[in-house]
């Protein structure tokens, strides 16, 4: 009886705990929100958080990105339509990669920057694993390697043209060179910048034209180089010759062209030449414009040049002064007659009417003791130009007769 009642004391206290209230078991911020569980209400409001719906406003803006260009005159990037070109349409060509190691242009924290040549390292690593009856060992090597990109495109390396040669002469016509420049390997390690110099025909010169050398478009050509052999009709001989080779023999000499000067007109003021003398050694003569040169017992002109692709070629005259000359052959040898005008002279049945004139007159004509004299003022009175009848006269300078 004893037992029973002992436990009938112990089941009434533990139904008199299960009444007993503790308090709660959630700690702020949380809430009980069902018997023995929490959750988190961190406005209080004695609503859990993941109950409540959440409401975001989102706010779009519209933000310009400026663009950045890189200006050609300081090497430095500006905001598009703010560089030195673009405010006074200057035109200018650093090359700013080569010089400034400037190879573009970058928008950073929303100002323009330059961006520098860098250089790329490249990583590599191998494992080496060592096996032993008791332990795996691994190891590893790092080596470091650095390359710098050349170019990434041919602007990286110069700009076109901005190098010119002088003019210069190119099968006859005027042309010049420029410098061209290219991105080899773009944008890879290996990558470099080539130039070159193209040749460009600037002007075509037309039959009546010549390139001269320096000169930036062809030039007229208007020369008077005089007759061959002028002066001298015996003893001198016209030879055709080039800067290629001698020409044939002239009284054992033989000639070629060393080379060619020109005048501020372009034409060849001077003939330069290699001379083989009949002893077989060699010396210079010169044969100017307008006049000869003198070689022992010869004198040299020429009569035409002219100068193709390197090529020289002219007709030279060459004179032996040892052969005895015949002065003259006729009257006009000596020179050229000159009309004076009219004259009246007396006729055997009146007055005539006569031409007046300075003449040249050749004496022993076609020997070697003939001479020229002359000028002398006469008269053909042999050939009356009009014969004055009674009733007419004869006046000076009048070429026929006239009424009385």
């Amino acid at each position: 009886m004893e037992i029973k009642q002992q436990l009938a004391v112990f089941f009434l206290l533990v139904m008199l705990a299960g009444c007993i209230s503790t308090g709660p078991v959630c700690q702020s911020p949380y809430i009980e929100y069902k018997k023995g569980d929490c959750c988190l209400d961190t406005n209080d409001n004695k609503i859990c958080d993941k109950e409540e719906t959440i409401t975001t406003t989102v706010v779009l803006t519209t933000t310009t990105i400026p663009e950045c260009v890189l200006s050609l005159c300081d090497c430095k990037c500006h905001v598009k339509g703010t560089t030195i070109e673009e405010e006074t349409g200057k035109v200018c060509g650093i090359n700013c990669r080569e010089y400034n190691k400037v190879v573009g242009c970058k928008l950073e924290n929303e100002n323009c920057v330059e961006i520098y040549l860098t250089t790329t390292t490249s990583t590599t690593t191998s494992t080496i694993t060592t096996t032993t009856p008791s332990t795996t060992k691994a190891s590893t090597t790092t080596k470091a390697t650095t390359t710098t990109i050349a170019c990434y495109k041919n602007s990286d390396c110069g700009i076109d043209g901005n190098a010119t040669s002088e003019y210069f002469c190119k099968e006859g016509n005027v042309a010049i060179e420029k410098i061209t420049y290219t991105c080899m390997n773009v944008g890879m390690p290996n990558s470099y910048c080539k130039d070159d110099w193209v040749t460009t025909i600037k002007d075509i010169c037309k039959s009546n034209e010549r390139c001269v050398e320096g000169k930036s478009s062809c030039q007229s050509i208007n020369c008077n180089y005089g007759s061959s052999c002028p002066n001298h009709p015996k003893g001198c001989k016209s030879l055709s010759i080039g800067s290629g080779g001698y020409s044939p023999e002239y009284l054992g000499y033989s000639y070629k062209i060393d080379h060619l000067t020109y005048d501020s007109n372009g034409c060849v003021s001077a003939v330069f030449l290699v001379v083989k003398k009949p002893d077989g050694t060699t010396v210079s003569a010169t044969a100017p414009k307008g006049g000869y040169g003198v070689m022992d017992d010869t004198e040299i002109g020429f009569s035409s040049a002219s100068e193709t692709s390197g090529v020289a070629k002219a007709t030279i005259w060459v004179y032996d002064t040892t052969v005895e000359q015949i002065t003259c052959y006729s009257n006009s040898d000596c020179g050229e007659d000159t009309f004076m005008g009219y004259y009246c002279e007396d006729w055997s049945s009146g007055y005539g009417v006569y031409e007046h004139w300075s003449r040249y007159m050749c004496l022993h004509p076609g020997t070697i003791t003939s001479q020229c004299v002359g000028p002398q003022e006469v008269g053909d009175e042999s050939n009356p130009v009009d014969i004055c009848s009674t009733d007419e006269k004869c006046v000076d300078g009048s070429s026929v007769c006239i009424p009385k």
